[in-house]
């Protein structure tokens, strides 16, 4: 085992990539989370954002407007963002704990 000892832990574990925060709990440092990326409906809840389905267009949805979104943009945007983090919160942080439980002795 390490004895290093860090005061913070830098990474991007905020996309895809979670399991890295493990890091911050192994070396007893703070960790901070850069985002490197534009606002997505699955980061907005670490980043502080509110998830706003009915204004803002998720970048995996199919309306891109400068516009006023109708009803239907609207209801696209919200299946789209549903869709999103459904598979976020039961598939994509499922398999990351299995990831620390196979390869990380706590």
């Amino acid at each position: 085992r390490s004895k290093e000892k860090f005061d913070v832990v830098l990474t991007e574990a905020t996309f895809g990539e979670e399991s890295m925060l493990v890091f911050g709990h192994r070396f007893s440092a703070p960790t901070v989370c850069i985002e490197g990326f534009f606002p997505w409906s699955i980061l907005n809840r670490y980043a502080g954002n509110s998830l706003s389905i009915a204004s803002v267009p998720d970048f995996t949805s199919t309306v891109f407007k400068n516009e006023l979104l109708s009803f239907k943009d609207r209801l696209l945007n919200f299946i789209s963002i549903s869709r999103s983090l459904f598979h976020y919160y039961y598939t994509h942080l499922p398999l990351h704990d299995q990831i620390l439980k196979q390869n990380y002795k706590f």
